[in-house]
């Protein structure tokens, strides 16, 4: 689940928001929860970093989306800022306070699933820390282990299981993410995905190479395996 703030006066670009948030978790198999804000000074008013997105208005009548994503900032340095204006030139000052992105009304979806796959690749919600770390660490190990049990003569049993460990992990990540961030951002992370586990299956070799002719660790390997 994907928390969203939309922070919009006008009731019809609001409207359009929501269509188009609709529209996208349709398409992308994903899930979002959405809170609605009028103006930049509701949502700064205790502001909790609570939301993994804001996609928010600039020009609005008590505080603009650009004082309000700096108020935001002082509390929140995670969350993911999008601008919607029908003024580009206000939205070039979005580096001040890092804001991933401009969708210039009226809003077009294709503009908006755009920016809304670029922000879903950098949600970084907890529980989803939580299962990549299960995965890397726990596929690698139980591979392993079944490995060197099949192959104890093997010489190259840890790369077998460091191997097979890492295609379980890619399998198992990518379908993890696809119910969380949909399809199309599922299956492009996976090729990073395949680029980092081969690269630590590589020092993972290594680092087994040098650490196997220890003979404290060749002792404790035949104990408890």
């Amino acid at each position: 689940m994907v928390r969203i703030a939309i922070v919009e006066d006008d009731r019809h670009d609001r409207e359009a928001l929501k269509k188009c948030l609709s529209r996208y978790e349709k398409e992308n198999q994903v899930k979002f929860s959405l809170t609605e804000f009028q103006d930049g000074e509701d949502i700064v008013t205790d502001y909790t970093a609570s939301y993994d997105l804001i996609i928010l208005d600039i020009e609005m009548a008590f505080l603009n989306g650009m004082k309000a994503a700096e108020k935001i900032r002082e509390l929140d340095t995670n969350v993911i800022i999008i601008f919607i204006t029908n003024m580009p030139q206000y939205a070039i000052q979005g580096d001040k306070v890092n804001a991933l992105d401009y969708i210039l009304k009226p809003i077009s979806y294709f503009s908006f699933s755009e920016s809304m796959a670029r922000a879903l690749t950098k949600v970084k919600a907890p529980e989803k820390e939580y299962i990549t770390i299960v995965l890397k660490g726990g596929w690698a190990l139980i591979m392993g282990l079944i490995m060197y049990r099949l192959l104890p003569h093997f010489k190259y049993s840890w790369l077998a299981g460091a191997v097979t460990g890492g295609i379980f992990h890619v399998i198992g990540y990518t379908l993890v993410k696809i119910p969380l961030y949909g399809g199309g951002v599922a299956m492009a992370e996976c090729f990073t995905l395949v680029a980092q586990t081969a690269a630590g299956i590589v020092l993972g070799g290594v680092a087994y190479t040098v650490l196997s002719r220890s003979p404290a660790i060749r002792s404790l390997r035949v104990k408890f395996l």
